[in-house]
């Protein structure tokens, strides 16, 4: 089916979308009909296809990172949600008037999209996928990267000037998505008691060694205040300031909100929101107990920033997607 492209046309947001739970980013929130096979309208604007996340349910990790670049950059933008119950590409039912991609039965002409920026016809078709004007991007960590280069005088600056700070956000990135990630994957993955007991300690062990990351490279105030790391200003880049109201709650850049906290953030919140329920373990009452204060305090400031609680997905959302994902593959 042709991705046909219409002019834009005003949609009312339902009362649970993300634009009308947060009215600070409401402007950048573009919603439309359809969209042609390049992804642009007549103006040019950005678009982002995004996908439900197959196992939790609600907007996929990754793709909600790079809607929180977006938000946090002031970038106007247009979204095509991927969503697997879908069998093509057609405006969705309800209040939703965006077109659906079914990433099980692809469009011949998403495949055709994916594959004009990765040429591997072997590699499966995956979101995020970025689309401005002739620049076209996937990988979530790739496109936060290249939004936050891109337009280093709109919004949020995101990443350090200094190329040292600037090479300290990335590694914290790489750890997080190296270390973290897969061992809340695993935790949430195993059924058996004992597996599960490991898998908790797994996790709590990259967490430790994320606290220590903080430490070690990290730009904090008071105690946690590291001088030679501190002291840029995404403000006087034209940014915002992310300062949390509360002590101990910084980012890796103390008051400063970069690419770290918005790679992390929907992994954050769901190992937060998903963990205490479905495997017993409250994250943040362990970071705690376990004097974890730093990589716990840091965890409250990505979960408190309103890119974050704008497009979250529900916590009763997420545990129903793992009900359903786990009696899927029930044998």
């Amino acid at each position: 089916m042709a991705l046909s492209m219409m002019r834009r046309a005003p949609v009312q947001a339902h009362p649970s979308s993300p634009a009308a739970r947060c009215k600070k980013f409401r402007h950048v929130v573009v919603q439309y009909r359809s969209k042609d096979q390049g992804g642009r309208d007549e103006k040019g604007d950005v678009v982002l296809y995004t996908a439900t996340d197959p196992v939790h349910g609600g907007m996929c990790p990754y793709s909600q990172a790079v809607i929180m670049a977006l938000l946090e950059k002031k970038v106007p933008f247009r979204e095509v949600k991927v969503r697997a119950a879908a069998l093509s590409l057609q405006p969705s039912s309800g209040s939703d008037s965006r077109p659906q991609v079914d990433l099980g039965a692809k469009p011949q002409e998403f495949v055709e999209l994916y594959h004009s920026i990765i040429p591997d016809r072997g590699e499966r078709e995956r979101v995020p996928v970025l689309l401005n004007g002739t620049n076209r991007l996937v990988d979530s960590t790739t496109i936060v990267e290249y939004l936050a280069a891109a337009y280093p005088e709109s919004g949020t600056a995101l990443m350090p000037p200094d190329a040292y700070t600037a090479a300290r956000v990335k590694l914290f990135s790489r750890y997080f998505a190296d270390h973290v990630v897969p061992a809340y994957h695993h935790l949430v993955g195993v059924s058996e008691p004992a597996m599960i007991e490991e898998a908790k300690k797994e996790l709590m062990g990259a967490l430790a060694c994320v606290d220590e990351f903080l430490a070690l490279h990290g730009a904090g105030e008071g105690e946690y205040a590291v001088g030679p790391h501190y002291g840029w200003s995404m403000s006087s880049q034209g940014g915002e300031e992310g300062a949390s109201a509360k002590p101990h709650e910084h980012f890796l850049m103390g008051p400063f909100y970069t690419t770290a906290e918005v790679l992390a953030t929907p992994y954050v919140a769901r190992m937060v929101q998903v963990l205490p329920e479905w495997r017993g373990l409250d994250v943040l009452a362990e970071c705690e107990g376990r004097k974890l204060a730093r990589v716990a305090g840091w965890m409250r400031a990505c979960l408190g920033r309103p890119s974050a609680q704008l497009t979250g997905p529900r916590k009763q959302e997420l545990v129903d997607g793992l009900v359903q994902w786990e009696w899927s593959h029930a044998v």
